[in-house]
């Protein structure tokens, strides 16, 4: 396992604490189609990079 993978990994499980940190909470925020678009990306790189140095 290389350290890509790990970052990986590492954000997808503050990803989940968050969720149930905020759990039940109403969201009123509004949808930014470019902050999905950014965070799309930072996570396909860190997948790239992960791949080409090899698990």
């Amino acid at each position: 396992m290389n350290g890509w993978f790990l970052a990986m990994i590492i954000i997808n499980v503050l990803n989940i604490g968050i969720a149930l940190a905020k759990h039940g909470e109403t969201k009123t925020e509004e949808y930014n189609v470019f902050t999905q678009l950014l965070g799309s990306a930072i996570g396909l790189t860190i997948i790239y990079m992960a791949i080409k140095t090899g698990f």
